[in-house]
């Protein structure tokens, strides 16, 4: 079984050489630049010249993560529809400021896949973050916990596990504006029996966030309205382990 790993990138020069050298070796790499400005798509082409298993897929203009997101998984699927990946591949997300130990990936991917998960999210050490932040990632994490049962620590985590076999289904959630992704998997997914776990413990190399409290808003938003849409899915909501349920 093969780990792919799938990184969104927007100016992050400072912190794309650390990250990229704790990178599994026998990884597949696919970095998404978002458009970055700050000589972060440069330093990509170069790093990824002479490393075959890695691609670089470069945005024109940027237009947020979880457009970025959304173009790495279409990516991953048409490599899936091709013959180039398996469906019981691993598929690892991480973000690109380097806030994740990305040598871990291995592992988060084999624990899901030991656990017979569909979805293992990492869970933050938040002693680097200001009071702000983990007020209001408590605050999303509730909401996700409300709307579907799930015993949720940390849905706002970008480091999260799941087959690539299930990459079009994880892409068909998306509403694909600016920071919603994380908390509109956490909800429509579970939902949709998937089965899923948020207590893989990591360290936060350091913090670093570009979302606002308008972001916070528009994530909660979107999660009533993936709430709202999920119709017949509504009866498979508990559906899954014991160990992932409140």
């Amino acid at each position: 079984m093969s780990l792919v790993l799938l990184i969104p990138v927007y100016n992050e020069l400072l912190h794309l050489p650390g990250l990229l050298a704790r990178l599994p070796e026998q990884a597949e790499v696919l970095v998404v630049d978002d458009g970055s400005r700050d000589g972060s798509a440069e330093f990509l082409d170069g790093w990824a010249h002479s490393r075959p298993q890695v691609e670089i897929l470069h945005l024109p203009v940027n237009r947020g993560k979880s457009e970025a997101l959304a173009a790495g998984l279409e990516r991953i699927s048409a490599r899936l529809e091709a013959g180039l990946l398996r469906a019981e591949d691993g598929l690892v997300l991480l973000d690109g400021d380097g806030q994740h130990p990305p040598e871990l990936a291995g592992e988060l991917s084999a624990q899901r896949l030991h656990r017979g998960l569909d979805m293992l999210v990492a869970c933050r050490d938040f002693s680097r973050y200001p009071f702000w932040k983990i007020l209001g990632n408590r605050f999303l994490t509730w909401q996700a916990r409300l709307l579907t049962g799930v015993a949720w620590r940390d849905t706002q985590c970008g480091m999260r596990a799941l087959p690539v076999g299930r990459v079009s289904e994880a892409l068909s959630v998306l509403g694909r504006e600016r920071y919603c992704c994380e908390q509109e998997w956490c909800v429509a997914l579970p939902l949709r029996g998937w089965k899923v776990a948020n207590d893989f413990p990591i360290q936060t190399q350091h913090y670093r966030s570009n979302s606002t409290f308008l972001d916070a808003w528009l994530i909660f938003l979107a999660a009533l309205r993936v709430w709202a849409r999920r119709g017949t899915h509504a009866d498979r909501r508990f559906t899954g382990t014991s160990s992932s349920r409140t």
